[in-house]
Protein backbone atom coordinates (compact mmCIF):
# COMPACT_ATOMS: atom_id res chain seq x y z
CA UNK A 1 0.00 0.00 0.00
CA UNK A 2 1.22 3.09 -0.48
CA UNK A 3 -0.69 6.84 0.66
CA UNK A 4 0.20 10.33 -0.34
CA UNK A 5 -0.97 13.02 2.07
CA UNK A 6 -1.73 16.71 0.88
CA UNK A 7 0.20 17.28 3.90
CA UNK A 8 3.39 15.07 2.61
CA UNK A 9 3.83 13.59 6.08
CA UNK A 10 6.25 10.90 4.09
CA UNK A 11 7.20 10.10 0.44
CA UNK A 12 7.01 6.59 -1.51
CA UNK A 13 9.66 5.85 -4.18
CA UNK A 14 8.32 2.89 -5.42
CA UNK A 15 8.98 0.25 -8.16
CA UNK A 16 5.05 -0.28 -9.20
CA UNK A 17 5.80 -4.00 -10.30
CA UNK A 18 3.26 -5.67 -8.26
CA UNK A 19 0.09 -7.24 -9.45
CA UNK A 20 -1.27 -9.54 -6.86
CA UNK A 21 -3.88 -8.77 -4.19
CA UNK A 22 -2.39 -7.36 -1.39
CA UNK A 23 -3.82 -9.98 1.00
CA UNK A 24 -3.37 -12.90 -1.11
CA UNK A 25 0.37 -12.66 -1.66
CA UNK A 26 3.22 -14.84 -0.78
CA UNK A 27 4.93 -14.41 1.82
CA UNK A 28 7.64 -17.67 2.31
CA UNK A 29 9.75 -15.94 -0.52
CA UNK A 30 9.87 -12.29 0.48
CA UNK A 31 10.48 -13.65 3.69
CA UNK A 32 14.23 -14.84 2.86
CA UNK A 33 14.56 -11.36 1.73
CA UNK A 34 13.61 -9.23 4.33
CA UNK A 35 12.88 -8.38 7.74
CA UNK A 36 9.50 -6.85 9.20
CA UNK A 37 10.39 -5.02 12.41
CA UNK A 38 8.89 -2.65 15.20
CA UNK A 39 11.20 0.63 15.14
CA UNK A 40 12.28 2.47 18.50
CA UNK A 41 13.44 5.92 19.46
CA UNK A 42 16.70 5.88 16.93
CA UNK A 43 15.14 3.76 14.13
CA UNK A 44 12.32 6.25 14.18
CA UNK A 45 14.92 9.42 13.54
CA UNK A 46 16.41 7.20 11.06
CA UNK A 47 13.21 6.82 8.84
CA UNK A 48 12.55 10.22 9.80
CA UNK A 49 15.46 11.69 8.25
CA UNK A 50 15.81 9.20 5.29
CA UNK A 51 12.29 10.60 4.24
CA UNK A 52 13.36 13.88 4.63
CA UNK A 53 16.63 13.65 2.13
CA UNK A 54 13.51 12.40 -0.46
CA UNK A 55 11.14 15.25 -0.33
CA UNK A 56 12.37 18.01 1.97
CA UNK A 57 9.32 17.81 4.45
CA UNK A 58 8.17 14.92 6.72
CA UNK A 59 6.20 14.45 9.75
CA UNK A 60 7.86 15.61 13.02
CA UNK A 61 9.73 12.81 14.93
CA UNK A 62 8.00 13.63 18.26
CA UNK A 63 4.53 12.89 16.47
CA UNK A 64 5.54 9.63 15.05
CA UNK A 65 6.88 8.35 18.12
CA UNK A 66 3.35 9.66 19.78
CA UNK A 67 1.58 7.49 17.20
CA UNK A 68 3.84 4.29 17.42
CA UNK A 69 3.74 4.35 21.41
CA UNK A 70 -0.07 4.44 21.13
CA UNK A 71 -0.02 1.61 19.26
CA UNK A 72 3.07 -0.24 17.61
CA UNK A 73 1.25 -1.28 14.63
CA UNK A 74 0.91 1.48 13.29
CA UNK A 75 4.54 1.33 12.25
CA UNK A 76 6.77 -0.97 10.69
CA UNK A 77 10.32 -0.70 9.72
CA UNK A 78 11.71 -2.85 6.67
CA UNK A 79 15.07 -4.15 6.40
CA UNK A 80 16.71 -6.51 3.50
CA UNK A 81 17.70 -9.17 5.69
CA UNK A 82 21.55 -9.42 4.33
CA UNK A 83 21.85 -6.43 6.73
CA UNK A 84 20.03 -6.16 9.30
CA UNK A 85 21.59 -6.64 12.61
CA UNK A 86 18.91 -8.04 15.32
CA UNK A 87 21.42 -6.42 18.08
CA UNK A 88 21.36 -2.60 16.25
CA UNK A 89 18.40 -3.04 13.61
CA UNK A 90 18.48 0.45 11.11
CA UNK A 91 15.61 0.40 9.14
CA UNK A 92 15.57 1.25 5.08
CA UNK A 93 12.05 1.80 4.88
CA UNK A 94 8.66 1.83 6.15
CA UNK A 95 5.14 1.06 5.98
CA UNK A 96 2.96 3.41 8.41
CA UNK A 97 -1.08 3.36 9.37
CA UNK A 98 -3.60 4.70 11.07
CA UNK A 99 -5.50 2.24 13.02
CA UNK A 100 -8.97 3.57 13.24
CA UNK A 101 -12.41 3.61 15.84
CA UNK A 102 -15.10 4.18 15.15
CA UNK A 103 -15.06 7.97 15.24
CA UNK A 104 -11.68 8.16 13.37
CA UNK A 105 -13.31 6.06 10.47
CA UNK A 106 -15.91 8.49 10.51
CA UNK A 107 -13.79 11.63 10.20
CA UNK A 108 -11.43 9.90 7.32
CA UNK A 109 -14.89 9.56 5.21
CA UNK A 110 -15.71 12.65 6.17
CA UNK A 111 -12.30 14.77 5.08
CA UNK A 112 -11.82 15.64 8.35
CA UNK A 113 -9.24 13.77 9.60
CA UNK A 114 -5.86 15.67 10.32
CA UNK A 115 -3.45 13.69 8.52
CA UNK A 116 -0.48 15.92 9.64
CA UNK A 117 -1.40 15.69 13.14
CA UNK A 118 -4.17 12.79 13.83
CA UNK A 119 -5.31 12.92 17.32
CA UNK A 120 -4.74 10.04 19.54
CA UNK A 121 -8.63 9.67 20.62
CA UNK A 122 -9.07 8.64 16.86
CA UNK A 123 -6.71 5.70 16.98
CA UNK A 124 -7.26 2.33 18.61
CA UNK A 125 -4.78 1.08 21.19
CA UNK A 126 -2.26 -2.20 20.59
CA UNK A 127 -4.71 -5.09 21.02
CA UNK A 128 -8.18 -3.45 20.04
CA UNK A 129 -9.84 -4.13 16.95
CA UNK A 130 -9.66 -0.97 14.58
CA UNK A 131 -13.01 0.16 12.40
CA UNK A 132 -10.70 0.90 9.79
CA UNK A 133 -6.78 0.56 8.96
CA UNK A 134 -5.63 3.69 7.30
CA UNK A 135 -2.67 3.18 4.69
CA UNK A 136 -0.93 6.60 6.22
CA UNK A 137 2.05 6.62 4.30
CA UNK A 138 5.00 4.68 3.15
CA UNK A 139 8.71 4.94 1.98
CA UNK A 140 10.39 2.00 0.43
CA UNK A 141 12.96 2.90 -1.92
CA UNK A 142 14.94 0.20 -4.14
CA UNK A 143 12.66 -2.53 -4.47
CA UNK A 144 11.73 -2.41 -0.36
CA UNK A 145 7.97 -2.29 -2.01
CA UNK A 146 8.01 -6.07 -2.47
CA UNK A 147 7.85 -6.50 1.45
CA UNK A 148 3.98 -5.40 1.34
CA UNK A 149 3.48 -8.82 1.67
CA UNK A 150 4.95 -9.04 4.87
CA UNK A 151 3.62 -6.46 5.98
CA UNK A 152 0.12 -7.74 4.98
CA UNK A 153 0.72 -10.43 7.59
CA UNK A 154 1.00 -8.11 10.23
CA UNK A 155 -2.36 -6.63 9.56
CA UNK A 156 -4.03 -9.92 8.55
CA UNK A 157 -3.61 -11.81 11.84
CA UNK A 158 -6.84 -12.26 13.57
CA UNK A 159 -7.18 -8.98 15.63
CA UNK A 160 -7.10 -7.40 12.05
CA UNK A 161 -9.03 -10.10 10.07
CA UNK A 162 -11.70 -8.65 8.14
CA UNK A 163 -10.99 -4.99 8.73
CA UNK A 164 -11.14 -3.16 5.45
CA UNK A 165 -8.09 -1.19 4.57
CA UNK A 166 -8.09 2.39 3.13
CA UNK A 167 -5.80 4.67 1.25
CA UNK A 168 -5.83 7.95 -0.56
CA UNK A 169 -3.54 8.91 -3.44
CA UNK A 170 -2.36 12.05 -4.73
CA UNK A 171 -0.07 10.74 -7.55
CA UNK A 172 -0.33 9.28 -10.58
CA UNK A 173 3.07 6.64 -9.18
CA UNK A 174 1.34 6.06 -5.99
CA UNK A 175 -2.48 5.17 -7.89
CA UNK A 176 -0.87 2.61 -9.96
CA UNK A 177 0.67 1.01 -6.97
CA UNK A 178 -2.37 1.45 -5.06
CA UNK A 179 -4.66 -0.16 -7.37
CA UNK A 180 -1.97 -2.99 -8.39
CA UNK A 181 -2.24 -4.46 -4.68
CA UNK A 182 -6.35 -4.56 -5.60
CA UNK A 183 -7.53 -1.54 -3.52
CA UNK A 184 -10.27 0.29 -5.59
CA UNK A 185 -11.47 3.70 -5.77
CA UNK A 186 -14.58 4.62 -4.09
CA UNK A 187 -14.67 3.78 -0.66
CA UNK A 188 -17.44 2.92 0.74
CA UNK A 189 -17.85 3.37 4.63
CA UNK A 190 -20.85 2.92 6.82
CA UNK A 191 -22.96 2.90 3.03
CA UNK A 192 -21.85 6.32 1.67
CA UNK A 193 -19.64 6.40 -1.34
CA UNK A 194 -16.47 8.62 -0.65
CA UNK A 195 -14.61 8.88 -4.00
CA UNK A 196 -11.44 10.44 -2.72
CA UNK A 197 -10.68 7.18 -0.88
CA UNK A 198 -9.18 3.52 -1.96
CA UNK A 199 -10.51 0.80 -0.60
CA UNK A 200 -9.50 -2.78 -0.07
CA UNK A 201 -12.66 -4.76 1.59
CA UNK A 202 -11.59 -7.64 3.38
CA UNK A 203 -14.89 -9.22 4.58
CA UNK A 204 -15.03 -11.01 7.84
CA UNK A 205 -15.18 -14.88 7.32
CA UNK A 206 -19.06 -16.54 8.15
CA UNK A 207 -16.79 -17.50 11.55
CA UNK A 208 -14.23 -16.39 13.00
CA UNK A 209 -10.43 -17.90 11.86
CA UNK A 210 -9.03 -20.76 13.49
CA UNK A 211 -6.30 -19.74 15.10
CA UNK A 212 -2.99 -20.95 14.25
CA UNK A 213 -2.41 -23.29 17.08
CA UNK A 214 -5.42 -25.01 15.71
CA UNK A 215 -4.75 -24.66 11.74
CA UNK A 216 -4.90 -28.06 11.02
CA UNK A 217 -7.35 -29.91 9.22
CA UNK A 218 -7.68 -33.06 6.98
CA UNK A 219 -8.90 -30.91 4.12
CA UNK A 220 -5.41 -29.19 4.25
CA UNK A 221 -3.52 -29.76 1.06
CA UNK A 222 -0.33 -31.40 0.49
CA UNK A 223 2.63 -29.11 1.80
CA UNK A 224 0.08 -26.96 3.62
CA UNK A 225 1.51 -26.19 7.18
CA UNK A 226 -1.10 -26.86 9.95
CA UNK A 227 -0.28 -26.82 13.68
CA UNK A 228 -2.92 -28.50 16.28
CA UNK A 229 -2.85 -28.82 20.04
CA UNK A 230 -1.56 -32.30 21.35
CA UNK A 231 -4.95 -33.94 23.68
CA UNK A 232 -4.32 -37.39 22.28
CA UNK A 233 -1.98 -40.16 23.56
CA UNK A 234 -1.61 -40.62 19.40
CA UNK A 235 -1.13 -37.35 18.87
CA UNK A 236 1.70 -37.20 21.77
CA UNK A 237 3.40 -40.52 20.02
CA UNK A 238 4.12 -38.57 17.22
CA UNK A 239 5.70 -35.65 19.06
CA UNK A 240 8.13 -38.15 20.62
CA UNK A 241 8.88 -39.58 17.69
CA UNK A 242 9.57 -36.37 16.14
CA UNK A 243 12.07 -35.38 19.32
CA UNK A 244 13.47 -39.07 19.25
CA UNK A 245 14.65 -38.47 15.73
CA UNK A 246 15.92 -34.85 15.87
CA UNK A 247 17.30 -34.94 19.09
CA UNK A 248 17.84 -38.68 20.18
CA UNK A 249 18.91 -40.40 16.88
CA UNK A 250 20.38 -37.02 15.07
CA UNK A 251 21.78 -34.96 18.09
CA UNK A 252 22.77 -37.61 19.97
CA UNK A 253 21.26 -36.14 23.21
CA UNK A 254 20.32 -38.76 26.14
CA UNK A 255 17.35 -40.58 25.73
CA UNK A 256 16.91 -39.82 30.01
CA UNK A 257 17.96 -36.32 29.35
CA UNK A 258 15.12 -36.00 26.70
CA UNK A 259 12.92 -37.11 28.22
CA UNK A 260 13.04 -35.23 31.19
CA UNK A 261 9.68 -36.17 33.06
CA UNK A 262 7.65 -32.77 32.24
CA UNK A 263 5.97 -34.60 28.89
CA UNK A 264 3.11 -35.08 31.12
CA UNK A 265 2.46 -31.82 32.79
CA UNK A 266 2.71 -29.45 29.17
CA UNK A 267 0.78 -28.63 26.34
CA UNK A 268 2.34 -29.49 23.01
CA UNK A 269 2.35 -28.43 19.58
CA UNK A 270 2.05 -30.49 16.98
CA UNK A 271 2.90 -29.71 13.43
CA UNK A 272 2.12 -30.73 10.01
CA UNK A 273 3.21 -30.35 6.39
CA UNK A 274 0.84 -31.59 4.39
CA UNK A 275 -0.57 -34.39 6.22
CA UNK A 276 3.06 -35.53 7.48
CA UNK A 277 3.41 -35.06 11.53
CA UNK A 278 6.86 -32.71 11.19
CA UNK A 279 7.63 -30.57 13.75
CA UNK A 280 6.50 -30.21 17.48
CA UNK A 281 7.20 -27.74 20.41
CA UNK A 282 6.31 -27.64 24.27
CA UNK A 283 4.68 -25.05 26.93
CA UNK A 284 5.08 -25.36 30.33
CA UNK A 285 2.90 -22.98 32.62
CA UNK A 286 3.77 -21.24 35.84
CA UNK A 287 2.44 -18.39 38.06
CA UNK A 288 4.10 -15.51 36.31
CA UNK A 289 5.39 -16.80 32.82
CA UNK A 290 5.10 -19.87 30.43
CA UNK A 291 8.36 -21.86 28.80
CA UNK A 292 8.53 -22.34 25.07
CA UNK A 293 10.72 -25.57 24.69
CA UNK A 294 11.98 -28.31 23.09
CA UNK A 295 11.20 -27.11 19.43
CA UNK A 296 12.11 -29.73 17.15
CA UNK A 297 11.72 -30.03 13.27
CA UNK A 298 12.42 -33.20 10.89
CA UNK A 299 15.40 -32.71 8.93
CA UNK A 300 13.31 -32.97 5.55
CA UNK A 301 11.18 -30.41 6.43
CA UNK A 302 13.46 -27.50 7.95
CA UNK A 303 13.35 -25.59 4.31
CA UNK A 304 9.83 -24.66 4.78
CA UNK A 305 8.06 -22.36 7.02
CA UNK A 306 7.05 -24.50 10.02
CA UNK A 307 9.32 -23.29 13.09
CA UNK A 308 8.27 -20.11 11.97
CA UNK A 309 4.39 -20.59 12.22
CA UNK A 310 5.40 -23.16 15.33
CA UNK A 311 6.74 -20.91 17.51
CA UNK A 312 4.10 -17.93 16.54
CA UNK A 313 1.47 -20.75 17.55
CA UNK A 314 3.50 -21.33 20.53
CA UNK A 315 3.08 -17.14 21.22
CA UNK A 316 -0.49 -17.23 20.28
CA UNK A 317 -1.59 -20.06 22.53
CA UNK A 318 0.11 -18.25 25.38
CA UNK A 319 -1.40 -15.22 24.80
CA UNK A 320 -4.95 -17.05 25.28
CA UNK A 321 -3.92 -18.14 28.17
CA UNK A 322 -3.64 -15.05 29.40
CA UNK A 323 -0.04 -14.83 29.61
CA UNK A 324 2.39 -11.47 29.66
CA UNK A 325 5.48 -12.68 29.55
CA UNK A 326 7.67 -16.06 27.44
CA UNK A 327 10.80 -17.61 29.09
CA UNK A 328 13.38 -19.83 26.95
CA UNK A 329 16.57 -20.97 27.32
CA UNK A 330 17.43 -21.71 22.92
CA UNK A 331 20.60 -22.80 21.76
CA UNK A 332 23.64 -19.83 22.14
CA UNK A 333 23.84 -20.07 18.09
CA UNK A 334 20.17 -18.94 17.42
CA UNK A 335 19.75 -15.70 19.73
CA UNK A 336 19.48 -13.86 15.91
CA UNK A 337 17.14 -16.56 14.74
CA UNK A 338 14.44 -15.87 17.88
CA UNK A 339 15.52 -12.52 18.16
CA UNK A 340 13.37 -12.14 14.56
CA UNK A 341 10.25 -13.11 16.87
CA UNK A 342 10.58 -10.59 20.06
CA UNK A 343 12.92 -12.66 21.92
CA UNK A 344 15.82 -10.78 23.74
CA UNK A 345 18.29 -12.25 26.28
CA UNK A 346 17.57 -12.26 29.73
CA UNK A 347 19.43 -9.27 31.21
CA UNK A 348 21.54 -10.76 34.12
CA UNK A 349 20.63 -14.20 32.54
CA UNK A 350 22.62 -17.21 33.41
CA UNK A 351 24.56 -19.57 30.79
CA UNK A 352 23.12 -22.62 30.55
CA UNK A 353 24.79 -26.32 29.74
CA UNK A 354 23.02 -29.51 29.13
CA UNK A 355 23.38 -32.55 26.79
CA UNK A 356 26.65 -31.25 25.74
CA UNK A 357 25.23 -27.94 24.25
CA UNK A 358 25.28 -24.27 25.76
CA UNK A 359 21.78 -22.86 26.19
CA UNK A 360 20.91 -19.14 26.83
CA UNK A 361 18.00 -17.71 29.18
CA UNK A 362 15.82 -15.76 26.65
CA UNK A 363 12.41 -13.66 27.41
CA UNK A 364 9.92 -12.29 25.22
CA UNK A 365 7.26 -9.55 26.88
CA UNK A 366 3.53 -10.48 25.38
CA UNK A 367 -0.08 -8.60 25.53
CA UNK A 368 -2.43 -11.19 26.78
CA UNK A 369 -5.54 -11.49 23.96
CA UNK A 370 -8.42 -9.59 24.19
CA UNK A 371 -10.35 -13.24 24.72
CA UNK A 372 -8.36 -14.37 27.12
CA UNK A 373 -9.41 -17.34 28.90
CA UNK A 374 -10.13 -15.70 32.51
CA UNK A 375 -12.38 -16.01 35.38
CA UNK A 376 -15.37 -14.34 34.48
CA UNK A 377 -15.52 -15.16 30.86
CA UNK A 378 -18.27 -17.71 29.83
CA UNK A 379 -17.63 -20.84 32.33
CA UNK A 380 -17.86 -23.29 28.65
CA UNK A 381 -14.83 -22.06 27.45
CA UNK A 382 -13.25 -23.14 30.79
CA UNK A 383 -14.33 -27.23 30.36
CA UNK A 384 -13.30 -27.23 26.25
CA UNK A 385 -10.34 -28.88 25.04
CA UNK A 386 -6.77 -27.37 25.34
CA UNK A 387 -6.83 -24.86 22.22
CA UNK A 388 -9.99 -25.16 21.41
CA UNK A 389 -11.36 -22.35 23.34
CA UNK A 390 -12.50 -20.48 20.12
CA UNK A 391 -14.82 -23.48 19.61
CA UNK A 392 -18.41 -25.13 20.95
CA UNK A 393 -17.11 -28.21 22.64
CA UNK A 394 -19.29 -31.58 23.47
CA UNK A 395 -19.60 -30.49 27.12
CA UNK A 396 -21.70 -27.20 25.51
CA UNK A 397 -23.54 -29.50 23.80
CA UNK A 398 -24.27 -31.64 26.68
CA UNK A 399 -25.26 -28.45 28.36
CA UNK A 400 -28.10 -28.33 25.60
CA UNK A 401 -29.11 -32.02 25.73
CA UNK A 402 -32.52 -32.90 27.39
CA UNK A 403 -32.56 -33.56 30.73
CA UNK A 404 -33.29 -37.81 30.90
CA UNK A 405 -35.84 -38.16 33.49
Amino acid sequence: MTVHQPERLFTTELQPKARHAADALDVGRLARRFVIFTPGGPAIETLVRNAAKAIGRVADPDLVRRIVSHNPDNLWAIARRSRYDAANPVPEGFFAFLMLNAEGLRRLADGTLDGANPELSLLTAQNERPAGIYSWAMHAPGGLAAAVSLIMEKITSPLYQGVDIYGRCVTSQGTHFTESMGLKAGAVIEGRVVPHLHWLKRSPALEPPAPLYDSYRVSNTPGQIGISTVRTIEDLMRVFSIRSSVYVAEQLCPYEEEFDGNDFCATHLLGYVGHEPAGCVRIRCFAGFAKVERVAIRREFRNTRLVHKLLRAATELCRAKGYRRLYGQPRADLIRFYSHFGWRPLEGGKPVRFSDVDYIEMVMDLAPANDAVAIGVDPYVMIRPEGRWHAPGVLDRSAARRASK
